[in-house]
């Protein structure tokens, strides 16, 4: 019998703000479908936290929410 093999990743970021939780997970169809997981997470700047805050906390303008968008892309990248 063939063995299929899935790889899944997945990201995720909740309402903790801690960071982006990422997860690697490697499955197969058969022995009752045993799969290995390796997970990690990556703690937010003290920079992108701020950026956050502001957006929680005050009227975003375009400006801000741009300036949210660039640094959280690549921090994400």
């Amino acid at each position: 019998m063939d063995k299929q093999q899935y790889r899944v990743i997945g990201m995720m970021s909740g309402t903790s703000l801690d960071g982006i939780d990422l997860v690697f997970a490697l499955s197969y169809t058969i022995n009752n479908g045993n799969m290995n997981l390796s997970a990690k997470t990556y703690q937010y700047s003290q920079d992108i936290l701020e950026l956050i805050f502001q957006m929680q906390n005050e009227a975003t303008t375009f400006l801000l929410f741009k300036k949210a968008e660039i640094k959280y892309s690549l921090f994400v990248a």
